[in-house]
């Protein structure tokens, strides 16, 4: 008769969880830059995002009231400020000549974000009651075409352009930062 094998003790060896670390390091190192860089763009995306939806809505709202609306940079909700990248007011503007909410009455509705977005194009976008973009050069009633959006450090992501046409159609691109 032959005597049992002692069973070996199921585990790891010091060789094998050296080796685990080693290759778990590498793939850290170059996964997490790639995330950041993600999230970045992710928050920069969201942004235009939200800008865009807000000129849409703020041009759907002046033929809905068949009144003038705006859309503006806000950083606080209530004072058109040029900070598109930390928010936005939606407002009623059926003189087409205001430069921020005339009273709180006339705020549609805004949005704040904390985003690390802080380069913006100052300005708002003003519509007609018949859902057109106010001509620029207008006295008294300029309109933004574009705003722009970025980081002052950009890194490898690019900058976001909001774009609104003279009949109202607005749409959002990646430009160089």
């Amino acid at each position: 008769m032959a005597p049992k094998a002692i069973p070996r003790d199921a585990g790891f060896t010091l060789v094998e969880l050296m080796v685990t670390l080693v290759v778990v390091s590498v793939f850290l190192f170059y996964a997490v830059p790639s995330f950041t860089q993600l999230y970045r763009n992710n928050q920069m995306t969201n942004q235009a995002n939200s800008i865009l939806g807000a000129v849409q809505l703020a041009r759907a709202e002046a033929v809905h009231l068949g009144k003038g609306t705006a859309v503006c940079g806000s950083s606080d909700g209530s004072a058109c400020d040029g900070s598109w990248g930390t928010g936005w007011i939606v407002f009623v503007d059926d003189s087409g000549n205001n430069t921020a909410p005339p009273t709180a009455n006339d705020i549609l509705r805004t949005a704040t974000l904390k985003t690390g977005i802080d380069v913006a194009t100052a300005g708002l976008f003003r519509f007609t009651p018949q859902g057109t973009r106010w001509p620029e050069g207008t006295a008294g009633q300029q309109s933004l075409k574009t705003v722009t959006i970025k980081r002052s450090t950009c890194g490898n992501e690019k900058a976001r352009a909001i774009t609104v046409e003279p009949g109202g159609r607005a749409s959002a691109e990646e430009v160089a930062c």
